[in-house]
């Protein structure tokens, strides 16, 4: 796959969805919050991957089976909507560098926990 990106200093690159996704982590300061950003999306994509379905041209409701697969493997909510809330940050970067035409997580719904701990 070839991708584009324009920098504030104008570089353009060609790569595949793994420096993509490593491009998009890079741009947070936690150390932590790269790893499982990366994490997340790359476990995303080989899911979607696994069931035939292009990672970038996805629809709401492909997310919306992601969600229901990670409830069935047992995931907690609020690691689901942690996963969820990395997609969205994911396509929304996406869809501002025109790398992609919308957001499917928008609509997508997943539930959280309330814990309490506000």
């Amino acid at each position: 796959m070839t991708t584009n990106r324009t920098s504030g200093s104008a570089l353009v690159f060609s790569a595949g969805i793994g420096t993509w996704i490593e491009l998009f982590v890079a741009g947070f300061q936690s150390a932590k919050t790269r790893v499982n950003y990366q994490a997340n999306l790359r476990a995303w994509f080989h899911w979607a991957d696994g069931r035939g379905t292009d990672g970038l041209a996805a629809q709401r409701a492909d997310v919306e089976a992601h969600i229901r697969c990670l409830e069935q493997r047992g995931y907690a909510p609020n690691t689901i909507c942690q996963r969820v809330a990395t997609l969205s940050s994911f396509y929304r970067s996406a869809v501002g560098e025109g790398r992609v035409a919308g957001n499917p997580v928008e609509g997508a719904r997943c539930y959280a926990i309330a814990t309490g701990d506000a």
